[in-house]
This record gives C-alpha cells, structure tokens and sequence, in this order.
C-alpha cells in the first residue's frame, strides 16, 4: 500500500510539474508573440514617422527662399561675421539694443525727413528704411514658419519676444511715415504740404487697415509704396495676434471630458 500510495504521490507530482512547465512554455510563447507585434508595429509607426517627418517639397523650397532672403540683411551680416564668437548672452544683448536702436533711428528719421531740405539724406533714409522694412519682414515670415519648428529652436523669453514684434510692428509704421514725407506731393489730400500727421496717419492706416483713408493716390511711385505696405501690414498683423494669441493663458473648465483632454495634449 505505501509503494501503491508513493506511487500516486509521484504522480501527481510529475502531472503539476508537467502542466507548470506546459504554461510557462505558454507564457513564455504568448510574450514572444506580443514582444514581436510590438517591434514590428514599433518598426512601422517608426517608418512612417520617418517619412511624415520629412518635410515637404513646398516647406523645402520656401524655406530656401526664406533663408535667401535673409541673406540680404545688416543683421544677418553682423551676426555671421563679426559677433558670431560672442556668447549666447551678449549676442540677446546686441539684438535688444539693435530693435531700440532701430526704433529710435525710425523715430529720427521721421523728423530728419519732415525738417531736412538735404536730398541725398531723405534718399539715404529712404533707402535704409526700405531695407529694414524688408529685413523685418522676412526675419519675421522665418520665425513664425521655419524657425519654430526646428529642433534646435528656442527663445529667450516670450514676453520679450512679443515686445520685440510689437517694436518691429511700430517700426515699419514709422519707416513708411518717412517714406510718405518723401512722397507727399503724390498724394491728393487736404493739406499737401508735407504735415507729419497727415503722412503718419497714411502709413497707421494703411498698416493696420483702421479706420477710413482720406486721401487718394496720384502716382505710381506712392501706389507702389501703399501696395507693399498693406501686404507686409496684412501679414505682420497675422503674426502679431498668433503671437498674442499663443502667450494667452487657458481658462479652467468644469467638463471633466475637456479636462481629460488637456490632460492628454500635456502629457
């Protein structure tokens, strides 16, 4: 009886054993599998990724184009060739004193362009002016469509990034007030005879499109100048409110489906 009952105990044992083994076996066989979908469909969202990622042939070319454009540049000049050992400090420091700089400069010209009978100054100012205008524009089309979404892309702060734009927004207003000064006699309004408001409200207007014209244009020179400077405003208006807009803090919600969802973009 005790070899009988040794027996069924020995048994049993092996029957555990064997069924343990088979569920491992299983196990291990289950794991294999999951782990082989997972680098396979690793593998294939990594492809795919790999080939969103490449940016497209119209990003491409305008961001050629851009970066030509950028070329013709004061700045871009300085910041290549001779300020390009500063440090990261020094070179924030030099671009914040190169947008008062300019800005004050705009503000001058203004007047230097109302006051002066000196020719060859207006043409020099209006020419500079036409330059940074262009300068301004492009750098600013860069960083809203290139420069963001670079991997390597950040910026010292926010707020002074939006003081700099709303700097550079003035800026062009100012630089085309000077043009208008220049260019009064193209233009058919109440008082021709070169008043700085009137040609400050010319470019504010043309600029930001607030409130109605009062004045018609007589040349092409001043039709040119009017067309250039509604579409650079039109677009550094756009930019401006992404701007304002991207910095604006979100209100808090009660609909826990929406707060699931912020949850879900934060993580």
């Amino acid at each position: 009886m005790e070899i009988h009952h040794l027996r069924m105990i020995i048994q049993v044992e092996l029957t555990r054993r064997r069924k343990m083994v088979l569920f491992h076996c299983r196990l291990v066989s289950y794991h294999k599998r999951k782990l082989t979908q997972s680098l396979l469909q690793r593998r294939f969202f990594m492809s795919v990724n790999n080939e969103i990622e490449q940016p497209s042939l119209i990003v491409l070319v305008w961001e050629a184009v851009l970066k030509f454009l950028g070329r013709i540049s004061l700045f871009d000049l300085i910041m290549r060739y001779l300020i390009k050992d500063w440090s990261r400090q020094k070179k924030f420091a030099f671009v914040d004193s190169w947008v008062i700089g300019h800005t004050i400069l705009s503000f001058l010209a203004v007047f230097v362009s109302f006051f002066s009978d000196v020719s060859c100054v207006k043409y020099a100012l209006l020419f500079y002016g036409l330059l940074r205008v262009f300068e301004i524009f492009v750098y600013q089309t860069s960083v809203v469509f290139i420069h963001g979404y670079r991997s390597d892309s950040n910026v010292r702060s926010y707020r002074r990034s939006v003081i700099c734009l709303i700097h550079n927004f003035f800026e062009i207003i100012l630089w085309f007030t000077s043009s208008y000064i220049f260019l009064m006699d193209r233009f058919d309004v109440i008082n021709s005879s070169g008043n700085l408001l009137q040609a400050f409200y010319i470019s504010f207007v043309t600029m930001t499109t607030f409130g109605p014209p009062n004045f018609n244009v007589k040349g092409s020179p001043a039709m040119i100048v009017i067309v250039i400077q509604s579409i650079i405003g039109l677009f550094m208006t756009i930019i401006s409110l992404a701007h304002f807009i991207s910095l604006l803090p979100k209100p808090r919600t009660l609909d826990s489906h929406e707060n699931q969802l912020i949850k879900n973009n934060d993580v």
